[in-house]
């Protein structure tokens, strides 16, 4: 019979053969000196007659290089450790995965805006939107060819590190004629200006200054968007109307007295093209060289006031990234969930050194590009509180416009506003776990419905019901309280649209109408004098008591539509203390109270308390226009 002994390996059959001693694991050695000093003197034990320790040596290089290797290895297990979690990641890639994932959305700062003036002594300079402009550089023209400072490349650190980079936002014409207007008269939203100035149409920033030179010392400007202007004649003599939106509204407008245009909206930042590598399978990301990557806010829109133009969310900021390639555009977005299999878009991760890495998307969650297929990016760098230069500080363009040196003057009236920079890593850390709790994510009780329908501009209060149904599912109605003059089967269709996403699975849900509890009040009230001695004061009092407690929309009476809101009860002390604070009124009491149709006792009550689906709502005698009213008696003492 054949046997077999299967046998553990001990850790003698194992030994060093030669005498020598097991290496010692020194698992505290984690970086390349470390390592190397561990490595050097294992082989000093192993080989007592080597002595030598000059870089050069064969020996000592190897060594070198496997120190090498294993501090790469060591700080890749410490970083996969670290990375994973909010409160010891260090990279912003990590930081903004991770709070992506609790709805918290990190962001990576905004390039500041400004408004720049070009002086021209001709007319019809067309700058087209992207133009330099350039703070001050000495002995330099104000006017400058792009070949002299090799506009898009970074040797414009050339002339000086510290040369701010501004870019216009839309493309401006320049006209001599708007140099300097006067202005005849001006109000907080209007403006007459003495002549024609048919290229002032909407759209057109304009500057309303004191003094004829906006670089005067002591000169008081504002500027505003225009909306709509016409041309006109008043008393023989041609003028210009312009208006403005509310937001730009003048606050001091007595010491306007000249208005300049020739301004356009730049901001932060300047252009860098730049090829990326051939694309292979293997890569899933392209890092781009220069830094520190632009973040900026949403374009200017056409029908934007200049204080919305110059307002910004860096939470909405985008990277100031786009590709080209043979495919066709690549557009850049927040995240690539939201991305189909053929959507080529990419998201822009800026890391720690300030530099963008774009990450493409894997076939199912965005487009990825094809094998060997080539893309130019451009791009612009600059960016956060360094944009947010002085007044006065801008002094050059960068243009080979015809006739661009007609410029003679180039500056930013105003100080430049809205640069911010990237949010501070541990503020994320502090913000980012709370900011789940703010905001609903997920429909579970009957609260969390509520709050999300309330969250609609449209509605004004909002309630939910959590109830067993036919087949024991469970049914959410939620009741609605709309704005005055909103449509109502519209809006219901997108709250259920929300909160389909939101709403816990098994749960049913459905939006109705609030149910009007309606009441129905008569006031006994004595008048004091003058009113109680004749009919007409009593008349114009009872009016006046009417009028307060008017149940029109628009009115602001106390019965007003909006003025009760679901599940608000009605007071009645309130309405007793409302009446005898109306003039004429001296006391007053609560004669008919009807509530639902059921006549109640007044002076039993307190409180018409209301269901959580239920508003008040006056019903009963109406006045000369049909609206619900109280009733009045006079006369009757208490």
């Amino acid at each position: 019979m054949n046997t077999a002994t299967v046998r553990k390996a001990s850790a003698n059959d194992v030994a060093p053969r030669f005498g020598h001693q097991r290496p010692t694991t020194d698992y505290l050695a984690k970086d390349y000196e470390s390592f190397r000093a561990l490595m050097l003197d294992h082989v000093s034990r192993s080989l007592p007659g080597w002595a030598e320790r000059h870089s050069a040596d064969l020996a000592v290089t190897i060594v070198e290089i496997l120190a090498y290797a294993a501090d790469l290895l060591s700080y890749k297990q410490d970083a996969i450790a670290d990375e994973a979690y909010l409160a010891t990641a260090i990279r912003r890639e990590s930081l903004r995965r991770h709070t992506r994932l609790v709805g918290y959305r990190m962001h990576e700062g905004c390039n500041a805006r400004t408004l720049v003036h070009f002086d021209t002594t001709v007319a019809g300079v067309l700058l087209p939107a992207g133009t330099a402009v350039l703070t001050h550089m000495p002995a330099t023209p104000p006017v400058i060819a792009p070949g002299e400072l090799a506009h898009g490349s970074l040797r414009i650190g050339a002339f000086d590190e510290a040369v701010a980079v501004f870019e216009t936002m839309h493309e401006v014409r320049l006209v001599r004629e708007h140099n300097r207007m006067e202005v005849e008269s001006i109000r907080p939203t209007t403006a007459t200006l003495n002549g024609h100035f048919p290229l002032l149409r909407a759209g057109t920033f304009v500057l309303f200054c004191s003094a004829g030179d906006i670089t005067a010392p002591g000169a008081i400007c504002s500027a505003v968007r225009v909306t709509a202007s016409s041309l006109g004649v008043t008393d023989g003599r041609e003028v210009t109307d312009l208006a403005w939106d509310e937001e730009d509204r003048l606050v001091a407008t007595d010491a306007a007295r000249f208005a300049v245009a020739n301004l356009a909206l730049a901001d932060a930042g300047r252009s860098i093209s730049e090829a990326l590598p051939v694309w292979t399978r293997e890569r899933r990301s392209a890092q781009l060289r220069f830094g520190p990557q632009t973040s900026t806010g949403s374009d200017l829109a056409a029908d934007s006031s200049l204080a919305g133009a110059l307002r910004t969310d860096p939470r909405l900021a985008l990277p100031a990234v786009a590709l080209e390639s043979p495919e066709g555009p690549w557009d850049v977005r927040q995240d690539l969930l939201s991305s189909g299999r053929f959507d080529r878009a990419f998201v822009a991760e800026i890391g720690n050194e300030g530099r963008a890495t774009l990450r493409f998307g894997d076939g199912h969650y965005g487009r990825s590009p094809r094998e060997g297929s080539t893309m130019t990016a451009h791009y612009r760098v600059g960016n956060g509180r360094s944009g947010n230069i002085r007044a006065h500080e801008i002094h050059h363009v960068v243009t080979n416009a015809v006739a661009a040196g007609g410029i003679r003057r180039v500056v930013n009236p105003f100080a430049a506003v809205g640069g911010i920079d990237p949010e501070d890593l541990e503020e994320v850390r502090l913000l980012a776990p709370t900011s789940a709790l703010a905001t609903a994510q997920r429909c579970v009780i009957a609260d969390d419905y509520a709050l999300v329908a309330s969250e609609f501009p449209d509605v004004l209060a909002a309630s939910a019901t959590i109830f067993h149904g036919i087949g024991g599912r469970q049914q959410v109605r939620i009741t609605v309280q709309p704005q005055p003059r909103v449509d109502f089967e519209q809006l219901c269709g997108r709250v259920v649209r929300r909160l389909e996403g939101l709403r816990l699975i098994g749960h049913d849900v459905s939006v109705s109408a609030p149910i009007y509890a309606d009441v129905e009040i008569d006031l006994a009230v004595e008048l004091s004098p003058p009113d109680s001695a004749d009919s007409s004061g009593a008349q114009a009092a009872i009016l006046r008591l009417k009028a307060v407690f008017d149940s029109a929309d628009g009115s602001g009476g106390y019965f007003a539509p909006t003025m009760f809101t679901l599940g608000e009860p009605l007071r009645l002390a309130d309405v007793l203390l409302t009446a005898q604070h109306v003039p004429g009124v001296r006391t007053a009491r609560i004669d008919r109270l009807v509530v639902r149709g059921q006549l109640k006792q007044a002076s039993a009550l307190e409180v018409v308390a209301v269901g959580s689906d239920e508003i008040i709502r006056l019903v009963g005698s109406n006045d000369a226009q049909g609206r619900a009213t109280i009733g009045v008696s006079i006369g009757c003492p208490l």
